[in-house]
């Protein structure tokens, strides 16, 4: 069970209940600024994971329903300096052996393994990448994205957006650029 707002102050993550509780320090006379919140998802991971730990309980089981044809979408949420980038994009080390490498990568590897394994199928493989930033929708992979290009693109209802630019890949390597 999840400690009672009086024993928690601050952000405290509960993986093993999928959780984030948040609590407000309370004033010096004792009197209750909030209550305590909880918010359960899909996953919680402690600053002690490694990027292992992530890849097997987000990446792979995203990865395989992809590959069973659904749509698969990994969200990285957190304030400025939180680790999303590191999570998620870091190449990895090479004098680590790459075991240090974020999800995305270890995804890209994985996706392409398992297309040469299943040789009865065809696969056809794009990419997109968006950033959203302050209530704006950013086209990481716009070709003008540094002078500009492809920033604060429309959302329509549903969460298409219609000039996201997607890019095909044939192999591993061109969409680790």
């Amino acid at each position: 069970a999840l400690p009672r707002s009086s024993d928690l102050l601050g952000v405290q993550a509960f993986p093993e209940e999928r959780a984030v509780r948040v609590a407000l320090e309370a004033p010096e006379d004792g009197a209750a600024i909030a209550e305590a919140r909880e918010f359960v998802f899909d996953g919680v991971f402690p600053g002690s994971s490694s990027q292992e730990d992530v890849f097997n309980q987000v990446g792979m089981p995203a990865l395989s329903e992809c590959l069973k044809g659904f749509n698969s979408t990994v969200l990285a949420y957190g304030q400025t300096g939180s680790g999303k980038t590191h999570s998620l994009l870091h190449r990895g080390r090479a004098d680590a052996g790459h075991h240090d490498a974020g999800l995305l990568p270890r995804m890209i590897g994985e996706l392409f393994d398992q297309i040469v394994i299943d040789s009865a199928s065809s696969y056809e493989v794009a990419a997109a990448a968006m950033q959203v930033y302050n209530e704006h929708v950013d086209d990481l992979l716009n070709s003008d994205h540094q002078s500009g290009g492809g920033l604060n693109l429309d959302v329509r209802s549903g969460g298409e957006v219609p000039n996201l630019t997607w890019v095909r890949c044939k192999r591993p390597e061109s969409l680790k650029k």
